[in-house]
């Protein structure tokens, strides 16, 4: 009965419940329903199947290194509230953090099956193109609705966010075409092109970024005769946006270079060991503060010092150096292009790193725990 209850958790319900998280935005109208539908779907079974099967639990943590590297960094920022000057009544980022260890073996359990991880990103696919159709619509794409602002999609109210998630699925239709049994190219330039319409009008320059280093990495990884017309198209396409999207370059650099110099100054009279989680940073603008360091190192510095700074960047090594290892394959190709496009768009967004699942998954989290899988299955099919 156990081992029924098991498989049936690992092999149904938890692909279902990452197509949930994949897709939470583009099928409902408010982050409530995404943030329970992780919660159900994906934390929840997760947690069974750890409980049902703690060898399995066991032998996905002891083996991969990038793993150890995450529970550490964990560890540590949930004792940094130790020597926070103003620590919180209610401290919820050891429930965070189980979160996110929780959301990682959940993904290594799928990535087990790659074909069904594939499935599940083609599905997510999909639906990211009918619902920014969808956001066309129910938004409305004519002058007067557009002149006042920038775009944003139907369940995610910031233009910034929907520009960073959306994104997401572009890397994924770039990494596609690498892909054995890949769709028909013009299939998956079907599918990205709203997508991409979409991460345009939201006027949000990071995903625009990551997607050009994941590109670039995708353009490597053809043969040589193939890769220098790509690189000639990405190349076109950079100054395409340079020359005829003049709002990407109008609104500056949205005072990124001042929020980071006075959050480094404060994160600098706590260097090494940090201001601990539950402070905040602080920049003042003329009509209202902001608590976000904007950027995922500077803030993880400004909690964790330089010990959480260094945990941080082991497990972005760990996972760099487990998909360099398995670059010649499709998943670690994937894996790697997302990582490309997270640590691209983190280095401008996500403050609020160790938080409850929401937009910032997507950019931080997702591509970091499928580089885990990564390691994980290449872990398994070394030592059999």
């Amino acid at each position: 009965m156990r081992a029924r209850l098991h498989a049936w958790l690992s092999e149904r319900a938890l692909p279902v419940g990452l197509l949930l998280f994949l897709s939470g935005f583009f099928i409902a109208h408010y982050d409530t329903f995404f943030r329970n539908a992780v919660y159900a779907t994906v934390l929840l079974p997760a947690l069974l199947c750890a409980c049902l099967d703690p060898r399995a639990w066991m032998r996905t943590i002891a083996r991969t290194p990038m793993a150890w590297w995450l529970i550490l960094f964990c560890v540590y920022l949930n004792v940094s509230p130790r020597w926070n000057a103003t620590p919180t009544e209610h401290d919820p980022y050891l429930k965070y953090s189980a979160y996110i260890v929780l959301f990682f073996y959940a993904v290594c359990v799928v990535a087990r099956q790659p074909a069904r991880l594939w499935t599940v990103l083609r599905m997510a696919g999909v639906l990211a193109a009918v619902s920014a159709c969808y956001s066309f619509w129910y938004v409305g794409l004519d002058a007067d609705s557009l002149r006042g602002g920038r775009f944003h999609a139907a369940a995610i109210e910031h233009p910034l966010l929907s520009g960073n998630v959306y994104g997401v699925f572009l890397v994924m239709w770039l990494a596609e075409q690498r892909q054995c049994d890949h769709w028909p190219r013009w299939a998956a330039a079907l599918c990205a092109l709203p997508v991409f319409i979409l991460v345009l009008l939201t006027q949000a320059r990071s995903p625009l970024l990551g997607t050009g280093f994941a590109l670039l990495l995708v353009a490597l990884s053809f043969p040589a005769v193939y890769r220098r017309w790509v690189m000639y198209a990405c190349g076109a396409g950079a100054l395409g946006l340079l020359v005829f999207w003049q709002p990407l370059l109008m609104r500056g650099l949205s005072q990124r270079p001042d929020i980071w110099a006075t959050v480094l100054d404060q994160a600098l009279v706590h260097p090494w060991l940090g201001h601990g989680l539950g402070s905040e940073p602080v920049f003042v603008r003329r009509h209202s503060t902001l608590f976000d360091a904007h950027n995922v190192p500077l803030a993880v510095f400004f909690y964790g010092g330089a010990v959480g700074l260094l945990l941080w960047l082991g497990v972005l090594a760990s996972a760099g150096r487990a998909l360099w290892q398995q670059r010649h394959h499709a998943l670690g190709l994937l894996a790697a292009v997302m990582l490309a496009y997270g640590v691209t768009t983190t280095f401008f967004e996500a403050g609020y790193f160790i938080s409850r699942p929401k937009e910032n998954w997507f950019y931080l989290w997702w591509p970091l725990a499928l580089a885990c899988a990564v390691a994980a299955q290449s872990i398994r099919s070394t030592r059999g």
